[in-house]
């Protein structure tokens, strides 16, 4: 296994919970926007270990639309956050297929001149919520990262004006 921020060739070595999080940058697809709006789409997978088998998770949401599609992978991975703790999953590992955001939340550290100021609020919130889950932040290749083909499927990606 690699270390943590880097590539993990396969979410098969990843042992425990696994999270994973996409978006879908600046999408007309959410419901209750008016024609010409923009939002990002959220999309987290949540898979954890139970007696043999295991329990699946999955969450849609919407946010304001990010000036970035890096900003909307870190409000994602924020989110993710969020719902780790809230259902108190001890040692998640969380997968992005952004290796950027990946690499910057395996640091531990906002002031690093490494992360970009630009996702700085949404991984100082993330450290903040996930402090005492122990957490693992891995990338993944958007190819092994099937949650993306569905997010994309379901928001409809638009990355255009």
């Amino acid at each position: 296994i690699p270390l943590p921020g880097r590539t993990l060739r396969s979410d098969l070595l990843a042992d425990g919970a696994k999270i994973y999080s996409d978006t879908s940058f600046r999408t007309k697809k959410i419901p209750g926007l008016l024609q010409g709006q923009v939002g990002t789409g959220v999309g987290i997978f949540i898979s954890l270990p139970s007696n043999g088998g295991e329990i699946n998770v999955q969450v849609q949401a919407s946010a304001p639309p990010t000036s970035t599609p890096l900003q909307a992978e870190a409000l994602a991975l924020n989110f993710a956050a969020y719902l780790a703790s809230q259902l108190n999953i001890a040692q998640p590992t969380f997968l992005t297929d952004c290796l950027v955001l990946a690499g910057a939340a395996a640091l531990g550290n906002v002031s690093t001149s490494e992360t970009p100021w630009s996702i700085r609020k949404s991984l100082a919130s993330f450290f903040k919520t996930t402090y005492q889950l122990q957490p693992k932040v891995f990338h993944i290749s958007r190819e092994i990262n099937g949650f993306s083909s569905w997010l994309q499927m379901y928001f409809a990606v638009s990355t255009g004006p």
